[in-house]
């Protein structure tokens, strides 16, 4: 596995993949990754208007 590390001022962010990868798999791993990318901008956004406070 490999894995990379990024630290927010919130918290860090881990991530983790196979080593190994066919390109079709690649492909579905970045489709993923767009995904999450656009729900943590729903968050960010959602926190930034004051929606995500408590």
């Amino acid at each position: 596995m490999n894995s990379d590390t990024f630290t927010l001022d919130e918290g860090q962010v881990i991530l983790q993949w196979p080593a190994k990868m066919s390109m079709e798999s690649y492909e579905d791993f970045k489709s993923w990754l767009d995904l999450v990318s656009r729900k943590a901008k729903r968050a960010a956004e959602k926190y930034e208007s004051g929606e995500g406070l408590i």
